[in-house]
């Protein structure tokens, strides 16, 4: 419900906005103000909901513009950045695995090693869905890079960030490697960078 009030879909405030000005005019033509007064109200409603579109950030709103930073801050090669993004309990696992970092300083060494050996060039977003189940907001993200790494010049893969609320904001709890070209879970595991300091 939330949602409908503080994200409502562009195609909702469009079909508000119309059946208002169908109704306005309606009621303008009769000289009925009731009529007219309720396609008033409903103009205001749509604006109200554009408001809140734009002003209220919700989870999911948060949990999205921050999983567009961490691809960025990877591209970048900003690790402070990542960093911050990271609760401090954030843990990284291939699928449904256990997980094989689990701390964020571990993420952060492993995600700035395994940029530096393939030699990321760049990172392209293709999609971004975000979904809220209770206190998590879970987004999943299709990526494909571009490195310098010999025989893998691209890669397309999928990752999940999950999303809590700590105490400095919403903040990255888990990330998933759902897909990356065509590997196997094990093969992508084994693929990961080793021996990360803390």
């Amino acid at each position: 419900m939330t949602d409908l009030l503080f994200d409502a879909p562009w195609w909702l405030v469009s079909m508000v906005v119309g059946v208002g000005v169908v109704i306005f005019i309606s009621g303008n033509r009769r000289v009925e103000r009731g009529i007219r007064n309720l396609g008033l109200a409903l103009l205001g409603l749509a604006a109200l909901l554009v408001l809140f579109r734009l002003l209220v950030d919700t989870p999911k709103k948060i949990a999205l513009r921050e999983s567009r930073q961490l691809v960025a801050s990877v591209e970048s090669g900003d690790w402070k950045t990542f960093r911050s993004l990271l609760a401090p309990d954030a843990t990284l696992r291939v699928l449904t695995s256990r997980p094989v970092y689990t701390d964020a300083e571990q993420v952060t060494a492993a995600a700035q090693a395994g940029a530096e050996g393939v030699r990321l060039r760049a990172v392209h977003l293709r999609s971004a869905v975000v979904e809220q189940t209770g206190p998590l907001a879970t987004v999943t993200v299709d990526v494909f890079t571009e490195q310098e790494q010999a025989g893998v010049p691209v890669l397309d893969s999928a990752w999940q960030f999950d999303f809590k609320k700590t105490s400095v904001g919403w903040r990255v709890s888990e990330i998933r490697a759902l897909k990356i070209a065509d590997l196997s879970a094990d093969q992508i595991e084994r693929e990961l960078p080793r021996n990360i300091t803390r």
